[in-house]
């Protein structure tokens, strides 16, 4: 609170708060300061990928949107990685960028549970498959799976009324060897994501710079708070849970 009301431009990690009253109490902060000065690190937006398929939605050359299939795929995760964090930290990717996709904001998340990988750490129970619909009707199918060993990667495929396009997949080197073929595979999010990270930093100095922020603001941020919590219920009562959002400040039009 204190930065925002020295009107300091920062760059916040996500899920911006750990719940939808703090971030609610840091939105209206905010709105009273008449100043943006948060941009939320949702770096998906500035991966290309993601910026050429958002286009391809947008301009409906294939007709509507009428699903989204994600795939979010880690090796392994720290120590310190705990269960709700497959929601709060690492599905939270995907619930933006659903929004980002679709321009329709998320009203219900559900989390299913898959047969559970006996190589994950005990404390772990996944993989998940979390279900995110949108108010537009798009749902969202996201397959979490932090325990995965062959490499990194995050997939996603959406289906139209006319075709289907695919992003994510690996680029990397094919090799051809002994009647079979390989194609290398990130092993890190630092990898795969590095010109989306360079370019989400530039995006906040720039806009820090001449005192206009551009990238995901502080409702965005909420608005992911918000869906985390529903996810975070569902993953703990088994049931399909709404995600439901305040008024938005004429602020942030």
């Amino acid at each position: 609170m204190p930065i925002i009301a020295a009107g300091i431009p920062v760059l916040c990690e996500k899920p911006m708060t750990p719940d939808v009253p703090s971030a609610l109490r840091g939105v209206d902060a905010e709105v009273k300061s008449g100043k943006k000065v948060r941009q939320v690190g949702c770096m998906r937006r500035f991966d290309e990928g993601y910026i050429q398929l958002q286009k391809q939605i947008s301009g409906a050359h294939l007709g509507e949107l009428l699903a989204l299939h994600c795939a979010h795929r880690n090796p392994s995760v720290p120590e310190w990685y705990g269960n709700d964090m497959l929601i709060a930290d690492s599905v939270s990717h995907e619930i933006d960028i659903v929004r980002f996709l679709t321009g329709s904001p998320i009203v219900s998340a559900e989390v299913k549970q898959l047969k559970r990988n006996k190589l994950a750490p005990e404390r772990l129970n996944e993989p998940i498959l979390v279900l995110l619909e949108t108010e537009s009707g798009v749902i969202a199918t996201v397959e979490m799976n932090v325990s995965v060993q062959f490499g990194y990667q995050v997939i996603t495929e959406a289906v139209f009324q006319k075709g289907v396009s695919e992003i994510g997949r690996s680029n990397g080197m094919t090799t051809w060897e002994s009647g079979r073929s390989s194609t290398a595979e990130h092993v890190s999010y630092l990898t795969r994501f590095a010109r989306a990270y360079d370019d989400e930093i530039q995006s906040w100095i720039s806009g820090a710079k001449i005192g206009q922020l551009g990238g995901p603001n502080a409702w965005d941020g909420y608005m992911s708070v918000a869906v985390v919590e529903a996810g975070l219920k569902s993953l703990h009562s088994g049931e399909k849970e709404a995600a439901t959002y305040a008024t938005k400040p004429a602020f942030y039009n």
